[in-house]
């Protein structure tokens, strides 16, 4: 440490957490962040001095509520397209019908689908965590606000019902779908191609196809784009917005009559 970082700071241990830390460092912390909603929500250490029953997510998982309905309306591909834009609790999803058939084949078995729906509900809010760390990070040019940004999404009360139960997730997934679009969008601004832009547009479809909060990506993006100020940007905002109204407009289209 040099004299001069001392005679700034006043202090020698002040100058040595003023230090950027390193990339590695930073993985670090993504990981420690990632993990505590599993030690919030699950409480998995046991302690030296408390007596609790450490839970394992894959373990305590059982089928709960909307869960049934999903997986009964996804046992296979055929029956999964026949009820694709069937509504359930007057959403239209089918996204996440799709989504439920692919687990549920993952699986293999009615027996090892608890295990595997448990880690899909804690993976989205990790994926939505990492999404959310990474997008503000890049937005700001800090590292830190992106750290705390994800640290405050993922440790919220809130998530605990999406991350212990997977038909909870519908709005996780669908967050992501919406985070997603701001990614390509970003993309846009950063560096225009049309593979951002198509990406872009498919995230606003997938986003209100997982649950119906999910058509914001549109306008959220297509606002986003528009406080760019530049004209490219501008008439970009123009493909996300159009992809969630058709979006909107093809689910009601072919559900909207069952509702």
């Amino acid at each position: 440490m040099t004299k001069r970082a001392v005679s700034l700071t006043g202090s020698p241990s002040i100058a040595w957490l003023e230090r950027p830390v390193s990339h590695a460092g930073v993985v670090l912390l993504a990981v420690l962040i990632a993990a505590a909603p599993w030690v919030l929500f699950f409480d998995p250490i046991a302690g030296m001095r408390r007596a609790h029953i450490p839970r394992d997510p894959s373990a305590i998982y059982r089928l709960y509520g909307d869960d049934f309905a999903y997986v009964a309306a996804a046992r296979t591909l055929p029956r999964t397209l026949a009820n694709l834009f069937v509504p359930h609790n007057a959403h239209i999803v089918p996204a996440w019908r799709v989504l439920t058939w692919a687990l549920v084949a993952w699986s293999g078995s009615l027996v090892k689908l608890p295990a595997v729906l448990a880690q899909a509900a804690y993976g989205i809010l990790v994926a939505v965590m990492l999404m959310t760390a990474r997008l503000v990070a890049r937005e700001t040019g800090r590292a830190g606000l992106g750290l705390a940004a994800m640290a405050a999404v993922g440790t919220t009360s809130v998530m605990a019902s999406p991350a212990c139960w997977y038909s909870a997730g519908q709005t996780l997934w669908a967050g992501f779908g919406i985070l997603a679009t701001l990614w390509y969008a970003q993309c846009w601004r950063r560096r225009p191609s049309i593979a951002a832009l198509v990406l872009a547009a498919i995230s606003a479809a997938l986003a209100g196809w997982f649950w119906t909060i999910g058509y914001m990506a549109g306008p959220v993006a297509a606002v986003y784009l528009w406080l760019d100020g530049r004209r490219r940007c501008r008439l970009a905002a123009a493909v996300p917005l159009c992809a969630s109204v058709l979006a909107l407009l093809l689910a009601m289209g072919l559900g909207g009559g069952k509702i």
